[in-house]
This record gives C-alpha cells, structure tokens and sequence, in this order.
C-alpha cells in the first residue's frame, strides 16, 4: 500500500511539475508595467512563465500584451535579407518575388506573388503593398518606413533615377508602370532598388503579431510556444500550413488577446518635423542620426492610432548648451487635453491617458524652457525616441 501511495505521490509530482525549459523574456501587462521572466509556453491563450523569484505562474489571456525575447547565445547573427516586402499594416517579409501565375488577368494580375523563407509562396494584392527593397542596403527601406504615402506609386532605379506613375503588374518577371513622362514600361527587376506604392497606411488587425530577429513582422490567426518552438499561422494564409520557429529567431510577441493591443507608435514614421517660430525666425527640429536636434518651441508630430487608451514613450533628453550657458528645457509630450514633461535631462518613461476616439490622433513631442531665460537665446535639446507605444 505504501508502494503504491509513493508512486501515486510521485505520479502527481511529474503531471504538476511546471517545464524545465524556459527562454528569457520581459512581459508588459494592460498596465504598460514591464517585468522580466522566463518564458515557457503560450497554448489557449495562456501565458506560463517563470517570475524573477522562479515561482511558476499561468497567466490569464489579456494580462501580457507583449513577451520581449531576451537575446542569448542561442539568438545567431540577423542577417540583412536581400529583399523585403512591407505592407502598408506593418507587416514585413524578407524573401524575394516570384512568376505570376499562366494567363493571370484581372485581379489576378494585380498580386505580387512572394516566396518567404518561412511561409512559402504568398499572394499579396498590390493595395496592401506599402513598399518593396530589392537590393539589401539598409537606407532606401529605412526611409520610406517613416514617409507618408507618396502621391503617386515611385520606382527608385540602381542608379539612383525614379519614375513616378501607377504601378499595374510586378513580379518576377518585371515591373509593369505606367509612367508619368514616360508612359507605358517594363523594368527588369535588376535595375530596380526600390518600390514605393501611394497605399495610405492601414490600421493593424486585432491579431497576434510576430516580431524576428531578422526584422520579420508577421501577424498570426493562431500562436502556440511550446519546448522552445513557436508555430504560427499566418493571416496572410489562413488555410495554409503553420509556420514553425525556433524561439531563439524570435524577438517579439504581440498578443491581442480580448482585442487589447500594443501598437508601435513609431512604426508609422514621424509624421513631421514641425518649426517653430521665436524672434521671428524659424526653428525646425534637424536629425542627428538616431536623434533629433530640436530647438524650443519646435516640434516632432507623431500618428497615434484610433481608440488608443493610452501612450507610453521612453525619451532621453540631454540638454544643448547654448550662448555659453546652460540650456534649462524639458520635453513635453501632448496628445489632445492630455500632456505630460520630462523631470529633467536623461533616459525617462512618459505615460498619457488618453480617452478613446474613432479618430487618429496625433502626439506633438515639443521642447520648451523650463523657466524664463533671458541669457538663452534659443532653448535646445538632443532628443532620441527610443520607443513610442499606445495600448488599444
């Protein structure tokens, strides 16, 4: 009897017993609150971590809106693909275009067809195609991340030349414009370095979205983690087969459990650069690689999306010394009647709670005096945005 009691308590042990195997993480709750943990696995929606204290929780779906993977040795070296595809939601897939289907008319014609190392052959309608980088520089596809759409489709060439016009076919045969001097033209796609379709920007589904390391966005209809190997199924092939990661590829998980989202807030660019005027002059705010240089009362304009609850930013301010003296600024970040300012120089996190509207709204980040200064003459700081998220 005292045999089978022990097997039994033992039994009961290994079915209770959490996973041994756990990935390093940081998890952001509805709060925007961010803690570290150790991921274990996510089935039915259900978060189980390990918590800094190694205590073994399961969390309900909507508590953790984002796992962040902490790098290790494990992660390799991203590689800069040789082509990328971004959508006008965010989404964005490295891979290359392929033939268009025989006798593709209509519709049909209107899709680029492109192969992703994950996910196989896809098939995207030109209206959902923000941009497209054929070549693997960095800069081209840096840039056009931030720009508002532009008035027209642009092709950039090699060679640095651009033909502005509507974009009617594009595969792996060639791209097809209709060309505003031009008219009519088929470009091989090896004189070509990037496309830019006037697609306005498109809000993100209330699904999970998938963050690599390699700079991979995609959104999934279903997301499992478990034994370290995440698999997925991507909305942008709902009936087709899962996509399966080693966890170590994975640098973010956006969960959208309840319909409760973080949205990247500086995926949509900065909107503009905004001068202001004293003295009567005009002071824009000028890039400084990562940062902004910005002059009081200049601004940086920002899109936040519709029915944000709330904002968070993580801002460094380092004060500019001007005319010899110190310059006394702070940042001030305003979304509508809210607002919010910076203690003081340094790395900072700002919160605004905002009230829901069906309406983008816009976020004006602006540096001003702390006090008067009549020593100073043109208030500045170097400012790096390090993050901007709203929580939907």
């Amino acid at each position: 009897m005292t045999r089978r009691l022990l097997a039994a308590a033992l039994l009961m042990l290994m079915l209770c017993a959490p996973p041994s195997r756990a990935a390093p993480a940081v998890l952001i709750d509805a709060t925007l609150d961010a803690r570290p943990a150790e991921l274990v696995s996510i089935v039915g929606g259900t978060v189980s971590v390990f918590d800094a204290e190694r205590a073994f929780q399961t969390l309900p779906a909507g508590a953790v809106l984002r796992v962040r993977l902490t790098e290790d040795g494990n992660a390799g070296t991203a590689v800069t693909p040789e082509a990328v595809l971004t959508l006008s939601d965010g989404q964005r897939l490295p891979g290359r275009p392929v033939p268009a289907l025989p006798d593709a008319e209509g519709d049909a014609a209107e899709v680029l067809r492109w192969r992703t190392p994950l996910s196989g052959v896809l098939a995207v309608p030109l209206d959902r195609v923000r941009s497209v980088r054929l070549t693997p520089e960095a800069g081209p596809d840096a840039q056009a991340r931030g720009d508002d759409a532009p008035l027209a489709d642009t092709v950039t060439l090699r060679t640095g030349d651009t033909l502005t016009g509507f974009v009617e076919a594009f595969g792996a045969e060639g791209l097809q414009i209709d060309a505003d001097d031009l008219g009519a033209v088929t470009l091989p796609l090896d004189r070509v370095r990037t496309v830019r379709l006037a697609n306005p920007p498109a809000p993100r589904e209330a699904v999970d979205r998938v963050t690599l390391r390699d700079g991979t966005r995609v959104d999934a209809v279903t997301l499992t983690v478990e034994n370290e190997v995440l698999r997925l199924t991507p909305a942008l092939a709902p009936s087709g087969d899962p996509m399966v990661i080693p966890l170590g590829a994975v640098a973010q998980l956006d969960l959208s459990a309840g319909g409760t989202m973080l949205i990247d807030v500086l995926d949509g660019g900065v909107r503009e650069l905004a001068p202001g005027e004293a003295f009567g002059l005009r002071w824009p705010a000028l890039r400084e690689g990562s940062a902004m240089l910005m002059k009081a009362p200049g601004a940086v304009l920002l899109r936040v999306p519709a029915g944000a609850r709330a904002v968070v930013l993580e801002v460094d301010v380092e004060p500019v010394r001007a005319g010899g003296d110190d310059a006394a600024v702070r940042l001030v970040a305003v979304v509508g009647d809210a607002s919010v300012a910076t203690a003081g120089p340094g790395l900072q996190r700002l919160r605004l709670a905002l009230e829901p509207v069906n309406a983008e709204a816009e976020l004006r980040l602006a540096v001003e005096a702390v006090e008067d200064a009549d020593t100073v003459a043109v208030q500045r700081a170097r400012v790096t945005v390090r993050s901007v998220t709203a929580v939907r």
